[in-house]
């Protein structure tokens, strides 16, 4: 059962990131904690994610602006080495509430209140987003979303967006995955899991470039985020 989860799982995220730039670790994380535990379920996805981001920034390369994305990404990959070495003294079932409790806000912000809130981006913004999602992206490998609004709001266009958002997403999972195995978070026993899921994930970029072409994104990141709350709302329920 595990192995055809996450192979299901990591093909939607790989489409879902495809399409909108994010949200495939978000996706993995709203179903791999309840096969996996919440300390293993970030370290496989985040593993399962970072060739296919290295793909992504690879197809954006020529756009990144380094005076958008480096401040940020040093910010965020301090915080998020910091964080999983204070994994250990944090109680399992606190981490899995507050995980929840994350992925419902998450839900709700992007299907409420995404379009309607119009921020500028500004340095200090950048920092602001990139501090949250250093601590989120630590514990839990979803550091995606306050980078998303800053680099909305600071990106001349949709590819230099994509192109910022991939070379953070690299650097970060880099040293969020490298903090991870120093740590001995990671283990042989998910490195088949690990693979199962790349295969995924590359079929979901294959997927998501059609669904770029044909279908309706909007349409998709609303299913998406909705799949998210309710997830992280069972998720809440289990550990009342």
């Amino acid at each position: 059962m595990a192995w055809f989860v996450v192979a299901l799982s990591a093909t939607v995220a790989g489409a879902v990131q495809r399409v909108t730039g994010f949200g495939a670790v978000v996706v993995l994380m709203s179903v791999l904690p309840y096969f996996f535990g919440i300390v293993d379920a970030p370290t496989l996805a985040l593993s399962i994610n970072i060739l296919y981001t290295v793909a992504l920034l690879w197809k954006f390369r020529k756009y990144v602006d380094l005076k958008l994305a480096a401040l940020p990404t040093a910010i965020y990959s301090v915080l998020a080495a910091v964080m999983v070495r204070l994994i250990g003294d944090i109680e399992v079932r606190a981490l899995a509430i507050a995980l929840a409790v994350l992925l419902m806000a998450l839900s709700v912000y992007f299907l409420a209140f995404a379009k309607r809130i119009k921020v500028r981006g500004s340095m200090m913004l950048g920092v602001a987003c990139s501090s949250v999602a250093g601590v989120t992206g630590g514990l839990f490998g979803v550091g995606g979303p306050p980078m998303v609004l800053y680099f909305l709001a600071a990106a001349k266009d949709h590819d230099t967006y994509m192109g910022c958002l991939q070379f953070l997403f690299v650097v970060t999972g880099i040293v969020s995955l490298g903090s991870r195995v120093c740590s001995g978070m990671f283990r042989a026993e998910l490195v088949p899991y690990v693979a199962v899921g790349i295969v995924g994930t590359m079929a979901g970029m294959w997927l998501g470039e059609r669904i770029c072409r044909r279908l309706n994104a909007d349409a998709m990141r609303v299913a998406t985020y909705i799949f998210v709350g309710v997830s992280g709302l069972i998720l809440l329920l289990q550990q009342l």
